[in-house]
């Protein structure tokens, strides 16, 4: 079994079973927060503004020889999206696995939990997973800040970088990894991420890889080898909130602008 992700977000709407997208996206609603399943993923939403811009799974063959499953399978007709009050579920099926994918927004009433599970029956090797729960928009938090949080505690605000990296080589570009959270302060909002379990993703800049061009953004990325009867777990949780702003400069000092309570609703 593989879970990941928390995120903010809501929902009201009856259940209801069909492809995972189409001409009008699935989606659930709830509060400030929005979720809504589209080509690229599932994008949330707060306050109307996107603070995530898709989401992408992976399920490599031993060796990365193939895939086994990969993020244009959700656009095939075995996809099915299942929606109620409470939760935006996409299942399919592993045939060469036995198995099964479910993915899951759940609604909570501070938000949204994103979670992968994967059902396998039949598994003789190792396989390589990768599981993106949250891209976030270059327009958005491009050049902005981020805070990492790993077992040590917090670090220090680091900027993000405005220009894409010039290499589009493998691993590029690591920004921050083994993460436990990682707060972005992006343009108007801030999205904090907190990881749930013991498995720990890591920050990218993929803006030069050679992806699809929605995929070329930052991601929250986790990078699993999936044993024959291991551990398969991950969770995180993404939330907004209004940016504060930087109060003014004082003379003999500077107000911190890095403050873990919340903004005004």
């Amino acid at each position: 079994m593989v879970r990941a992700k928390r995120l903010l977000l809501a929902a009201l709407v009856a259940g209801l079973c069909v492809p995972a997208y189409g001409q009008e996206a699935p989606s659930i609603r709830r509060g400030d927060y929005a979720a809504r399943m589209t080509a690229n993923g599932l994008v949330v939403t707060f306050r109307g503004q996107e603070i995530t811009c898709g989401s992408r799974v992976a399920l490599f063959r031993p060796g990365w020889n193939g895939s086994y499953y990969w993020q244009a399978n959700l656009a095939t007709p075995t996809a099915q999206v299942t929606t109620t009050d409470q939760q935006l579920t996409i299942t399919d099926a592993l045939p060469e696995l036995e198995g099964r994918l479910t993915y899951t927004a759940e609604v909570g009433d501070d938000g949204v939990t994103l979670s992968l599970t994967l059902e396998i029956g039949k598994q003789d090797e190792p396989c390589p997973l990768e599981f993106v729960p949250a891209m976030f928009p270059p327009a958005l938090f491009a050049g902005e800040t981020y805070r990492a949080t790993s077992l040590l505690g917090d670090g220090e605000p680091t900027r993000l970088p405005l220009e894409k990296p010039r290499t589009s080589e493998p691993g590029t570009l690591l920004l921050q990894g083994d993460l436990v959270g990682v707060a972005l302060r992006g343009k108007g909002v801030e999205v904090q991420a907190d990881t749930l379990t013991p498995a720990r993703p890591a920050l990218f800049d993929m803006r030069s890889r050679d992806y699809p061009e929605p995929e070329r953004v930052f991601h929250l990325l986790y990078q699993a080898t999936l044993s024959p009867g291991g551990p398969r777990s991950a969770r995180a949780s993404p939330r907004g909130r209004p940016r504060r702003r930087r109060p003014p400069e004082r003379r003999g000092g500077r107000c911190s602008s890095w403050r873990r309570t919340g903004g005004s609703r």
